[in-house]
């Protein structure tokens, strides 16, 4: 698998295309060989659209605040982290995404009162409030786009709640993100 930050050659992209081309599906290669589905999407994307050239390395791109700004908005408004990078021919999602943390962290995200009313934030809920916004969307027949102006987060969220307390129940709510999995014993 590849390390962080490392950069394909222009062969090695080549060779992906080509595996691609062959049949072989995005998932498999990053299985066999450890490159990001997301990356090979884009290379092949990228190809067919422009070619070799679409392929070689690009010249780092500064951005403005006020762009930056922008596409936080955007992306809080709703729109993909994927769209975004594809509409303003941004390198890649991650780039985004720092922009979101950067300025949602550091309340450098300044909105006028209609920008505010518009924008779904990103909060932290308990599982109380979960299992409440669950059983209210169930209620009210799978209305995810309620729940989400009701309870003012998003509909993504609202969606993956509802999907993991069908498949798992109240414990699939709970958030494990960062926290090490207890082994369980075999021993009888």
């Amino acid at each position: 698998m590849a390390q962080k930050g490392y950069r394909y050659s222009l062969e090695e992209k080549m060779n992906y295309i080509q595996m691609m081309k062959q049949g072989a599906t995005t998932i498999s290669i990053e299985k066999k060989y450890g490159v990001d589905h997301h990356n090979l999407k884009r290379w092949l994307n990228r190809y067919e659209e422009d070619g070799i050239t679409g392929l070689q390395q690009r010249p780092m791109r500064h951005y403005s605040k006020q762009f930056k700004v922008s596409v936080v908005k955007k992306h809080m408004e709703g729109t993909s982290l994927a769209k975004l990078c594809e509409k303003y021919d941004i390198s890649n999602e991650g780039v985004v995404q720092r922009w979101v943390t950067t300025y949602c962290k550091d309340n450098k995200l300044v909105l006028d009162e209609d920008e505010k009313e518009k924008i779904k934030y990103v909060c932290k809920t308990t599982i109380k409030e979960r299992i409440n916004i669950v059983e209210w969307t169930i209620d009210n027949q799978y209305n995810y786009s309620a729940a989400s102006e009701k309870y003012g987060v998003s509909y993504a969220q609202v969606y993956s709640w509802v999907k993991k307390f069908m498949d798992g129940g109240k414990v699939a709510l709970v958030d494990r993100r960062g926290k090490r999995r207890k082994i369980e014993s075999t021993e009888a």
